[in-house]
């Protein structure tokens, strides 16, 4: 069955392009795709495009083939070009500037990156897949959104949901999404919008939550968690994310938008808790001896909860295939690493 799936490709081998490939969740989506390459699936260039911020790490990528392209998605002639280089068919876009707090400092960068960004790619890639000497057959474009578009709501959010932004992170990606979705309306453009609830895994950032509680308590020092830590989120595991992305370019729905989330929601300061248990456990101490939680001045319009429905994603591909849970992950993450800070 999955033979007969790639054979569609057979003679035209998707040549992908992953912006913000050098980043937590597109190194994980390069390396399925890579894994994937050698299971035989009909898979040609792998190129990462990243401009290599202090978010990007090559290291999340030993081991892996693949072209790196360094650059900025608002460079029009770098990306014509490296579309040309490598006759790129499909576009996973993660590129983006994702860290709250650093939007409400300086929210002009993440609308620079974010929704320019977005658009310059979208004005990009529609000129070359458009071209009378384009040899691309069922292009693909992947729009990577968030759930914070929807803000907090108190009954679930669907795909046709109103969007109601809390920060300037959020304003950034659903203005993105529109963009997305003015081009599919406008030029029948091949896209998918995906929103996601947070993820977690792997070689994150460690500006972002687990890594940053777990890396404080590593070092004895204080886990600082805004306001009461009432506000919730729900967690996926980001091989399970890029499991998803994977399906879906193998099965395009183009000019859909899919919510997608995981199973596990936490308060902030339940996972701070839960943290510094599993830290206790695995040392045989009380958990009155670790660090203790360090309640700080709320964030600025802090959502409270992203209440997201993905019923609708559900329906096509399994999710939450990953073995284990979010607790599996934090206490195997400190064995492994033997209490070494290693964010």
């Amino acid at each position: 069955m999955k033979q007969d799936m790639w054979s569609l490709f057979e003679s035209n081998p998707i040549n992908i392009c992953v912006t913000g490939g050098a980043g937590f969740i597109g190194s994980h989506m390069v390396r399925r795709l890579y894994e994937a390459k050698k299971c035989g699936a009909p898979l040609g260039h792998i190129v990462v495009y990243d401009k290599l911020t202090y978010a990007a790490d090559l290291n999340r990528l030993k081991e892996v083939d693949y072209h790196l392209v360094k650059g900025d998605i608002l460079d029009e002639v770098l990306l014509q070009s490296t579309f040309e280089e490598f006759n790129i068919s499909h576009i996973v876009h993660f590129a983006a500037e994702s860290h709250v707090d650093r939007s409400l400092l300086d929210p002009t960068t993440f609308l620079t990156t974010n929704v320019l960004g977005t658009a310059k790619l979208l004005e990009a890639s529609t000129q070359f897949w458009n071209h009378p000497n384009s040899k691309v057959e069922n292009p693909l474009f992947i729009h990577i959104s968030t759930d914070e578009v929807y803000g907090y709501t108190l009954k679930p959010a669907h795909e046709e949901s109103k969007l109601n932004p809390g920060n300037p992170y959020a304003a950034s990606k659903a203005a993105a999404d529109q963009l997305v979705i003015a081009q599919i309306n406008a030029h029948r453009f091949p896209a998918i919008i995906l929103r996601s609830s947070n993820n977690y895994g792997s070689n994150q950032n460690p500006e972002k939550f687990i890594p940053k509680m777990m890396e404080q308590v590593i070092r004895g020092e204080p886990l600082t968690v805004y306001g009461k830590g009432e506000q919730k989120r729900c967690w996926l595991h980001v091989q399970d994310y890029v499991e998803v992305i994977w399906q879906l370019i193998l099965n395009p729905k183009k000019g859909q938008v899919f919510n997608i989330t995981g199973t596990e929601v936490y308060s902030n300061l339940a996972l701070a808790q839960m943290i510094k248990t599993i830290f206790a456990d695995i040392h045989g101490i009380s958990i009155h001896n670790t660090s203790e939680i360090a309640f700080v001045e709320d964030r600025k319009a802090h959502d409270f909860y992203y209440n997201v429905s993905d019923e609708k994603i559900r329906t096509l591909f399994p999710i939450n295939k990953h073995t284990g849970t979010l607790a599996d992950f934090i206490k195997s993450s400190f064995e492994e690493n033997n209490d070494k800070c290693f964010f």
